[in-house]
């Protein structure tokens, strides 16, 4: 019986609807999430780490925690596997159409990764880009962590890329 009322729950979801539920553990491919009115069974509700925020993220951890409240948007619903795939980022403004508008804008941001292409530097809207090798000469010494002033140079929305200049000298940060 309780298989059939939890089976019953997951075939009244429709894809898009807004649910809240309580996060009941981490794992590193995400969160997973009890829907409120939610019935005891093996269903599972899971949030996926590019589900979780714009922000890129490695560890679930430094998004969510175990026992707190989320609202969530159905993505998609598996009733015979018990499954139901959420979205917290969907709810959310995407930044990229927001930085599009603001080319030539000046940020400081967090370098998160430095490799032979190029730095890849972490802006205060949540949106990563890369300052690539191939625009200077030599780039400057920096470290994952460091902070890097930098200027929005290109932004495609269609391809979720983002590129970035070095910030010349006396320039003014755009405040966010």
């Amino acid at each position: 019986m309780v298989a059939t009322e939890a089976e019953a729950f997951l075939r009244g979801l429709r894809l898009g609807a807004v649910h809240g539920g309580t996060v009941t553990a981490l794992a590193p491919s995400g969160a997973s999430v009890v829907l409120d009115g939610q019935p005891p069974g093996p269903a599972l509700g899971l949030i996926r780490v590019p589900e979780l925020a714009w922000t890129p993220c490695g560890d679930p951890a430094g998004v969510v925690c175990v026992r707190e409240r989320v609202t969530v948007q159905v993505l998609r619903v598996d009733a015979e596997g018990g499954l139901v795939s959420l979205s917290r980022r969907a709810l959310r403004p995407d930044p990229l159409p927001w930085l599009a508008e603001r080319l030539g804008a000046r940020f400081t941001g967090r370098v998160t990764r430095v490799a032979p292409s190029g730095i890849r530097v972490l802006l205060p809207c949540g949106v990563e880009g890369l300052v690539p090798a191939v625009w200077w000469g030599e780039l400057p010494r920096v470290e994952p962590g460091d902070e890097l002033a930098v200027t929005t140079d290109l932004v495609d929305p269609a391809a979720r890329r983002v590129w970035l200049l070095l910030a010349g000298p006396g320039q003014e940060s755009t405040i966010l």
